[in-house]
């Protein structure tokens, strides 16, 4: 089956935040799933894969929503802005500046709001007055874990397991925390791809850090935060959430990809090192 095109996803999440008292991530996310018969076992029996690359896609749409104003984060809970119901009501059909705009000039004056260019969005005018105040250095500084800085926005702070070396890279860009540890290259295709791609979805709905795969089948282990969230110490347990989890799924994902007992020589010989 095809996966559910961004346009798609748009309006649905759309539609969701503008019913009554706006809807949870939680009770969004199992709408876009059965909206979509994106779940194992449905009728349009979509593939493990499809199933996590729809959850990567739901998201991007989500943030593109909450950077071009048109739904905002509150208790708790997505709901549509003015901006947002006013797309809704004029049918737009994408997220341009011609549109934003046209629809910010139908507002009141009080409720027009700001715009945001297309991708790749530079922050408007009280976005980066709120993005100057936010010290990455500093945080990182706070949270007391040895990093490298790759650029402005970019961290990476590595841990020595008992098995191998785990990278956290940390991405701090357009309002939001993004953290990814590398797990492995998934095979192609094949029973084996299948089964991992099955474990990662389960190990996804039940964690917060889940499970995403990319183009070149890299499978990453990843969590998302407002940046607004965060200090030293949520920074540093969210860090070591996303770890605990690789390390403990670890072991037996690579047991599943390489069908031998390889994982247990490794162990031992780190063992006899030690």
């Amino acid at each position: 089956m095809k996966i559910p095109s961004a346009h798609d996803l748009l309006g649905q999440v759309l539609r969701a935040a503008s019913q009554g008292d706006g809807i949870t991530q939680d009770d969004l996310r199992k709408r876009l799933i059965f909206e979509f018969d994106m779940y194992e076992g449905s009728a349009a029996a979509p593939s493990l894969e499809q199933i996590l690359r729809f959850s990567r896609r739901a998201l991007r749409v989500q943030r593109r929503l909450l950077e071009a104003k048109l739904v905002r984060e509150s208790e708790g809970a997505l709901h549509t802005t003015a901006l947002g119901n006013a797309f809704l009501r004029d049918g737009c059909e994408r997220i341009d500046e011609p549109s934003l705009a046209r629809l910010a000039h139908m507002l009141p004056a009080q409720e027009t709001l700001p715009l945001v260019q297309p991708q790749p969005v530079p922050p408007q005018p009280e976005e980066a007055e709120a993005e100057s105040e936010f010290d990455v250095e500093t945080l990182m500084a706070g949270v007391g874990l040895k990093y490298l800085r790759h650029r402005e926005d970019l961290y990476t702070v590595a841990f020595d397991a008992e098995l191998r070396t785990w990278k956290v890279q940390l991405w701090f860009a357009n309002g939001w925390l993004r953290a990814r540890a590398f797990v492995m290259r998934a095979p192609k295709s094949g029973l084996i791809r299948a089964q991992l791609l099955q474990a990662a979805l389960r190990v996804s709905a039940i964690s917060i850090p889940h499970f995403c795969i990319d183009d070149e089948d890299g499978l990453y282990l990843g969590l998302d935060e407002r940046l607004e969230n965060l200090n030293p110490d949520v920074l540093r347990s969210l860090i070591f959430a996303l770890l605990g989890v690789a390390q403990n799924e670890y072991p037996r994902l690579f047991r599943m990809v390489t069908r031998e007992d390889v994982l247990t020589s490794l162990e031992a010989a780190y063992k006899r090192s030690a």
